[in-house]
């Protein structure tokens, strides 16, 4: 055993046996006194020792010496941040993603771990400025955002310089607020309160197609084929004012898909046909300032905010809660959740489930007491059960 080499002295210290270890080796001399049992100086002897034959073993003036230099050539998350948006990596992400990284990262990142280095960054500093974030107000969603961003600079960190950082922290598990959603009659007085034949239009494809604003708008003609009753879902995107062109990519988990056309949804895009059928660039939603572009979506939610007023409904309701309500009406429909699954292009039907199927438990409780079984069940358990069952039963 290479711990035999080790001089092991017990000795006391506060009326408790105590152990130190010396040993040379090579003509270096290595020893440990401390608050050591006598297993530990023994696995401390062994590890020392295997060490210095390998080596690797460092005095506690090297290791020093180490983390000094260490310090002084630390790289900060400012230094990656600043490489990555001068190799214009986080503007393209940010572009892609629609996400203003820059504005996320002078509030909130810069000043509280801007100038950590990048290897030293743990969660503890990540629950600090979590909590600085939930009492400044800051959403669930955007704290995962910015937890998000951490995780890619120090990413960025280790493919660009190099080096050894504690990252992935896991995005935080918030309780899940209500999910609003328009009844099928508050999706009606929507569509009646819009003023615009143009907005009408959007927002009836929206809830008939279950489209996402990113594959709204930038929807083509040639994606519309009336012959055959289908619109293609192939392409999702958004201009960029910054690139000062369409920004356009395969739609949300490379999902496509030929989304059959029924006549609501056939009769809003022979609308929209006759008001932008000869725009040049092809849009069925082009830009009213400049039709070879697709239309913004900050100019949808204006328009739905204010036809939301007009119906008279006081949910907060976004253009995205269009294709929640889409779901969640075929849902209480009694449409089966793989057909609708399939038909909203998720990858998982767990997300169909969780986040899009947004009935409260007082609407659920009142489908399942709709139910027949349901309602015998309640008799049966009250003691209350019918003739019927009783005369079966004695037969």
């Amino acid at each position: 055993m290479i711990n035999k080499r080790a001089k092991i002295e017990s000795y006391e210290k506060d009326e408790e046996a105590k152990y130190k270890v010396s040993f040379s080796f090579q003509g270096q001399r290595v020893r440990k006194q401390g608050f050591l049992t006598k297993k530990a100086a023994q696995v401390w002897a062994d590890a020392s020792l295997e060490a210095l034959i390998k080596g690797s073993f460092q005095t506690s003036s090297e290791r020093r010496l180490e983390e000094r230099t260490r310090q002084e050539e630390a790289v900060t998350l400012s230094d990656v941040y600043e490489h990555m948006v001068g190799v214009s990596y986080y503007h393209r992400i940010a572009e892609t993603t629609r996400y203003n990284k820059s504005k996320r990262w002078a509030k909130w990142i810069a000043p509280n771990l801007g100038s950590r280095n990048a290897r030293s960054i743990d969660k503890a500093m990540i629950r600090r400025l979590v909590a600085k974030m939930m009492q400044a107000g800051v959403k669930n969603q955007s704290i995962n955002n910015y937890i998000w961003d951490v995780n890619a600079l120090l990413r960025d960190a280790e493919e660009e310089f190099g080096i050894e950082t504690q990252q992935p922290f896991k995005a935080l598990k918030f309780r899940q607020k209500k999910r609003n959603y328009l009844e099928a009659q508050e999706i009606k007085n929507l569509l009646d309160s819009t003023n615009s034949v143009y907005y009408r239009n959007a927002f009836g494809l929206l809830v008939g197609l279950g489209l996402r604003i990113g594959e709204a708008t930038v929807l083509n003609w040639s994606q519309v084929d009336f012959e055959n009753r289908v619109v293609n879902i192939d392409r999702a995107g958004f201009y960029s004012p910054r690139l000062g062109k369409v920004v356009v990519g395969l739609p949300k988990y490379g999902r496509q898909a030929a989304m059959p056309m029924t006549d609501l949804v056939q009769g809003y895009l022979e609308s929209q046909l006759e008001l932008t059928g000869d725009n040049p660039a092809g849009y069925v939603f082009p830009a009213k300032s400049n039709r070879l572009h697709p239309s913004a979506p900050s100019a949808w939610t204006e328009h739905l905010q204010r036809s939301l007023k007009w119906a008279g409904i006081t949910k907060k309701i976004g253009l995205h809660d269009l294709r929640r309500s889409a779901i969640t009406l075929l849902a209480l429909a009694g449409v089966p959740l793989t057909v609708i699954s399939h038909w909203a292009r998720h990858s998982h039907m767990q997300t169909t489930v969780r986040s899009y199927i947004a009935f409260d438990q007082k609407r659920a409780f009142e489908e399942i007491k709709n139910l027949g079984t349901w309602n015998e069940l309640e008799l049966a358990l009250n003691g209350q059960r019918t003739d019927e069952n009783r005369s079966t039963d004695d037969d």
